[in-house]
């Protein structure tokens, strides 16, 4: 079985998160009634791939700890996978607004459930805040998602 490398890992972690600021943005585009909530889910997305990606520089200089032992990539190969295709089908217009967030629902709270931030390790306090920040705000997703009325 391979093993995936810290960096392979954490790069796994930014795409997923680059992904759902993509597929956010075009919620925003489709929903325009809803742009505004679409449009701040995206930039957030973004803002914890840059996270990540500060994060990773920080576990290559070994100022963070990443635990690869607890990394399911496999399972994050999948979400990002199944990501992809509702990207495609976002792109096509096949989605209506209820799939739109019960898709959302589901990506966000996957998230969570998976503990997807919790590989990370740092006395670092500032390394602790941006995780914390990270989890806070994935779950802030979903209530603001829900506040939606399809």
């Amino acid at each position: 079985m391979h093993k995936t490398s810290k960096k392979d890992a954490i790069g796994l972690m930014i795409k997923q998160e680059s992904l759902l600021a993509k597929l956010y943005k075009l919620f925003a585009e489709q929903f325009p009634e809803h742009r505004e909530t679409w449009s701040e889910l995206a930039a957030e997305e973004k803002k914890h791939a840059n996270w990540l990606r500060q994060l990773g520089d920080a576990v290559e200089k070994g100022i963070v700890g990443f635990e690869e032992g607890r990394f399911k990539a496999p399972a994050l190969k999948i979400y990002i996978a199944h990501l992809e295709q509702i990207i495609a089908r976002a792109e096509k217009k096949e989605l209506t607004l209820t799939s739109a967030v019960s898709y959302t629902v589901d990506f966000e709270r996957s998230l969570i459930e998976k503990n997807v931030f919790t590989h990370f390790d740092s006395a670092s306090e500032q390394a602790r805040s941006v995780l914390n920040r990270l989890k806070s705000e994935t779950e802030a997703h979903i209530q603001k998602i829900q506040t939606i009325d399809p």
